[in-house]
């Protein structure tokens, strides 16, 4: 009898064995919760997270618009005086160079409506355009804006170039805001996309870690 209950005792204080989990669930009890605030972990990801501001949205549909109300008003007093032919020898150079830009503004603007979330390389062509607006501004505000015009210069409507000359200023600024606005952005979709190339690096070494933990503990090793 005395055995018998001291057997029983044992038995019933003896602890129950451990529930032994398959490999895949102790790997899933080793990840961090999931979080319903995620970090953007891709050059695309950030820039949407970005793009879903409203304020940020509406700031580039505005400047694209006014970037093509100043170009296309500057373009046109410089064509106006092309075509009734009041430039000519090296004076001509000079509107020529106006129209040119006129044109690759006109080009940016259509392809960057296109390609609505490409940073890129948007931010190349936006400090480009920058410089080549704030060369146009310089060197018609050399020749228009002064008392004394050159004769070369001085058959054209002054007033229209005078007036062109700070729309040439004001779509130079345009495009520097928007040169500086792109390389934000592009920074931004950079930083998400090394952000996410080291994380999921380090979840394949502590996979590859872990993988070998529970290999050795299979095997009897641990």
């Amino acid at each position: 009898m005395g055995s018998k209950s001291e057997r029983t005792g044992s038995e019933a204080s003896t602890p129950p064995p451990k529930y032994q989990l398959t490999p895949e669930a102790a790997y899933q009890q080793t990840q961090p919760p999931k979080s319903k605030f995620l970090t953007p972990k891709s050059f695309h990801s950030a820039i949407d997270r970005h793009l879903d501001n409203p304020a940020v949205s509406l700031f580039r549909l505005g400047s694209r618009i006014l970037q093509f109300i100043f170009a296309l008003a500057a373009g046109i007093s410089y064509a106006v005086e092309l075509s009734n032919r009041t430039v000519s020898g090296t004076s001509n150079s000079v509107f020529i160079y106006a129209q040119v830009l006129f044109g690759l503004t006109i080009i940016t603007l259509v392809i960057d409506a296109l390609t609505i979330r490409a940073y890129r390389f948007t931010w190349i062509v936006e400090w480009t355009l920058c410089i080549l607006w704030f060369t146009l501004f310089a060197v018609f505000h050399v020749i228009y804006i002064p008392r004394s015009i050159d004769s070369k210069y001085a058959r054209v409507n002054v007033s229209r170039m005078r007036s062109a000359v700070w729309l040439d200023l004001v779509s130079a600024l345009l495009w520097f805001a928007s040169a500086v606005f792109s390389t934000t952005m592009c920074c931004s979709g950079m930083k998400g996309g090394m952000r996410g190339k080291r994380e999921r690096w380090h979840l394949r070494n502590n996979k590859n870690t872990k993988d070998e933990e529970l290999g050795e503990m299979e095997t009897g090793t641990i």
